[in-house]
């Protein structure tokens, strides 16, 4: 009886201790922004800038030991298409770079009235890739 209280013990303690250590692999990415708004339409920009925050559980923003280092963001016509880790207006691919704000889409030209879908992963400095984020969207506004 003993020996597995003291068992029970140090496992509690390690699993306390190494919680702090937690990478982005286990976090989120949230706030997904365009332009500063949540799923903007009318958007009157050619190259609209991304963001998005990272959410790493229930840990206190100054216990994170976890950085990024790379972003990946899929831009797509439609949720489907992103679904299926798919893009068909911009596959940033992996990008060195811890910058997760004012990523200037980099895709396709953006015509009147287009609807993109997006979605973004980042990576933290042991190379752990995070889990992608929710799909956000926004739109175009009318030209012409």
């Amino acid at each position: 009886m003993k020996h597995r209280v003291i068992v029970l013990f140090l496992l509690i303690l390690a699993a306390l201790l190494l919680a702090p250590l937690a990478s982005l692999h286990a976090a989120g990415l949230t706030n997904l922004r365009c332009d500063y708004r949540e799923n903007p339409l009318g958007l009157d920009l050619r190259k609209p800038r991304l963001s998005w925050v990272i959410e790493e559980g229930n840990q206190k923003p100054e216990s994170r030991s976890q950085k990024q280092t790379a972003y990946h963001v899929l831009v797509a016509s439609t949720e489907e298409l992103l679904k299926k880790d798919k893009a068909d207006r911009w596959d940033s691919g992996k990008v060195e770079s811890d910058q997760s704000t004012q990523v200037e889409h980099a895709g396709k030209p953006l015509a009147s009235r287009m609807v993109c879908h997006w979605k973004a992963r980042v990576w933290d400095q042991d190379g752990k890739a995070s889990r992608w984020s929710a799909p956000a969207h926004w739109s175009r506004q009318r030209t012409g």
